[in-house]
């Protein structure tokens, strides 16, 4: 079922998703690239140390950091490129959680902060161009409620 709009949907609105989307598959890549780095040899990761419980513990933090960003990254586009393109409300509320993350890794480690500062500007971008998608001009703030029923269940009375 679509959401009533007052006024029709920019081209702006309209595609702004593919700006968050951008941003998850980044993201993605990143995932898949520490998983890549753990499967370097012992002599690949001699400048760290020699000792091999050392690189070990490594790998396996890598692994666990891959593993983590590729299961966001595959939920964030699974939001992203449905509820949230449809125009679902708690999919917007839900998709701040990328350029809020991103912010606090920048203000943790120093190394990315240029690559994230780009990608959280771009989330920011694709989260405010569609807002109006979201929050219709004209219209009283509802903190979420729908005519739509939660999860697709009616009731039956």
């Amino acid at each position: 079922m679509a959401h009533a709009q007052l006024e029709p949907e920019k081209p702006q609105q309209r595609h702004a998703w593919l700006l968050l989307l951008v941003v998850w598959l980044a993201t993605l890549a990143l995932g898949f690239q520490w998983f890549s780095e753990s499967s370097k040899t012992a002599e690949q990761w001699s400048w760290l140390s020699d000792d091999g419980e050392v690189i070990g513990y490594v790998k396996s933090i890598l692994i666990i950091f891959g593993a983590t960003t590729v299961g966001f990254s595959i939920f964030g586009i699974a939001v992203t490129a449905t509820a949230f393109r449809t125009g679902e409300k708690w999919a917007w509320y839900l998709s701040w959680f990328l350029p809020l993350h991103m912010g606090i890794v920048a203000s943790l480690h120093t190394w990315p902060v240029p690559l994230t500062l780009g990608l959280v500007a771009v989330a920011i971008v694709g989260l405010w161009l569609p807002r109006r998608k979201f929050f219709p001009a004209g219209r009283e703030f509802d903190w979420g409620e729908s005519d739509r029923p939660l999860f697709g269940c009616e009731d039956n009375e």
